[in-house]
């Protein structure tokens, strides 16, 4: 598709223009599940380029591999007025960047003047956001390790030397 088929509204500026600069992975995307804007974020985690998002199918992003089954069903189910999706795990398998666990929010953004409706995406990476986790309980172990050695040093040495510890002082 052209830049030609992107609705000419004067309002979507605002809502496209905040959606590309967003750090975070977001996707509005248009009742027919072709792509408005996308974020820096999303571009920058499935190594996509911007250039050729908008006008697109959702289905189409990448080598295809947003064409699953499951994200498909999962997206035509909110667009066509079922639940919002909140914190839906999938999996998405990349020839090129391997496996990603990802989160998906979506949520519909109503037009009362009939313009079509569109649908914001949010896509969350658990595989690092679980690989930073997993890095942060290690850390807290090995400061418990390393707090626990410092008081029994500091113990130890309070017995061996008890005028450091002020001990038999006047």
């Amino acid at each position: 598709m052209t830049a030609t088929s992107l609705r000419p509204r004067a309002d979507l500026t605002l809502a496209i223009a905040t959606v590309s600069a967003a750090t975070m992975p977001l996707m509005l995307v248009e009742q027919d599940l072709m792509v408005l804007a996308v974020s820096d974020g999303f571009c920058r985690s499935f190594a996509i380029d911007r250039t050729v998002v908008p006008g697109r199918s959702i289905f189409a992003l990448g080598s295809g591999e947003w064409a699953t089954p499951l994200i498909r069903s999962l997206l035509t189910a909110t667009m066509s007025g079922g639940a919002d999706i909140d914190n839906y795990e999938v999996d998405l398998r990349s020839a090129a960047r391997g496996t990603f666990r990802l989160r998906f929010d979506a949520s519909m953004i109503h037009d009362d003047r009939g313009a079509g409706d569109l649908m914001l995406v949010a896509i969350t990476d658990l595989g690092a956001t679980r690989s930073c986790m997993r890095e942060r309980d290690a850390l807290k172990r090995e400061k418990t390790v390393l707090l626990h050695a410092l008081r029994r040093r500091t113990a130890t040495s309070c017995v061996s030397y008890p005028r450091l510890a002020g001990v038999g002082r006047p």
